[in-house]
């Protein structure tokens, strides 16, 4: 749970307007917006209109794309396991990670993956909108933490379950810094 100095609060910013966020014992506040939450509490109180466009993409062969995205990564990863097996998910963060990094685990249950991840040498935060073992509760389509500070982002069974996974992507595209990685699995949800 929450550490007395972790190194992610400096990086937290509002919810609603992501304006730098005033801390105290208990609660948070923003001069700008007025949002006011509790120190685990992040989720926004004023959703945000988003009008999101999509670039025209030339013409490509969606099998051999899809097949490139179903193909599971070869299992390196040799270290303590989560409650959630996640032994894919590590080798590829460890392939591609190789100095200390920031890590989001975005919808962290149960922070299962913190366990592996600080075992491969990366500062760990999780979020999740009701779990009360992640390090914070909020919302993935309005991700607390200011632009460009995680070297990864990682998802385990999430984009499936949410409101709008293009705002989400969106915001994990925000949150990533340049040449941060996203690495995630979803279960399949069409035939």
């Amino acid at each position: 749970m929450l550490e007395q100095n972790p190194w992610y609060l400096e990086i937290i910013r509002c919810p609603d307007c992501l304006s730098d966020i005033f801390l105290s014992s208990g609660s948070v506040s923003c001069q700008v917006c007025g949002f006011i939450g509790s120190r685990q509490n992040l989720k926004p109180k004023s959703p945000k209109n988003l009008q999101l466009s999509f670039p025209r993409l030339p013409i490509f062969d969606i099998q051999a794309s899809w097949d490139k995205i179903q193909s599971r990564p070869e299992i390196t990863y040799s270290g303590p396991n989560a409650q959630r097996d996640s032994r894919e998910l590590m080798s590829v963060i460890a392939s591609h990670l190789h100095s200390k990094g920031r890590i989001l685990d975005l919808g962290c249950g149960p922070r299962d993956q913190a366990i592996p991840v600080e075992y491969l040498g990366h500062q760990y935060v999780g979020i999740d909108y009701t779990n009360t073992s992640a390090d914070f509760l909020g919302d993935a389509h309005a991700i607390p933490f200011a632009s460009s500070s995680f070297d990864c982002v990682l998802s385990y069974a999430v984009l499936e379950h949410l409101h709008n996974p293009y705002v989400v992507i969106h915001e994990i595209a925000r949150v990533l810094k340049p040449g941060g990685i996203y690495i995630g699995v979803a279960e399949k949800v069409f035939p």
